[in-house]
């Protein structure tokens, strides 16, 4: 019968040990200057124009941020567990002349106008 309580104490602490350690969630806050832009973490699409994920598991994951399918933010972040992490994608010239690179269109406009 003492065996019996053992395991399963054993198998309770294993439960519970695994449900800690893959149950540690942060968020990530975005704070994007682009607007239209769609939010990728870890290669899904989390939607466009959104500010927050929510639940992610803690550990290391790839950020990316597009606009008009041009990858305009691309790194490894880091959440960790109850704790929030931010980032920030502004909207400078260097972006704005890599967005407008890729748009022939616009080139052109551009170059008839000047």
């Amino acid at each position: 019968m003492k065996s019996f309580y053992v395991q399963v104490i054993l198998i309770l602490s294993l439960i519970f040990s695994l449900q800690f350690a893959y149950g540690q969630k942060g968020s990530v806050r975005i704070f994007c200057e682009v607007s239209g832009s769609k939010i990728f973490l870890d290669d899904e699409l989390k939607g466009t124009d959104i500010s927050s994920i929510d639940s992610v598991v803690a550990g290391s994951h790839y950020l990316k941020v597009t606009k008009d399918e041009i990858i305009i933010y691309g790194e490894l972040i880091q959440v960790n567990s109850g704790q929030v992490t931010t980032i920030l994608v502004k909207d400078t010239k260097e972006l704005q002349d890599k967005l407008v690179a890729f748009k022939p269109e616009v080139v052109q406009q551009y170059k008839e106008r000047n």
